[in-house]
């Protein structure tokens, strides 16, 4: 399964949808989870496949 989270995208938020504990957990049981890169043009999502267990 892709699992998509979006990044929050105003001023001043550092609010995450999901932990790198939970992404490296969702990876870890075969999914592919993915992050929405408001810094990029055009909203690119971004592979979360480096991630490490904290």
């Amino acid at each position: 399964m892709i699992i998509g989270i979006p990044r929050e995208i105003k001023a001043s938020e550092h609010r995450v949808g999901l932990l790198p504990s939970g992404a490296y957990q969702l990876i870890q049981r075969g999914h592919r989870v993915v992050e929405k890169d408001a810094e990029a043009h055009g909203m690119e999502w971004v592979e979360l496949d480096q991630i490490e267990p904290s």
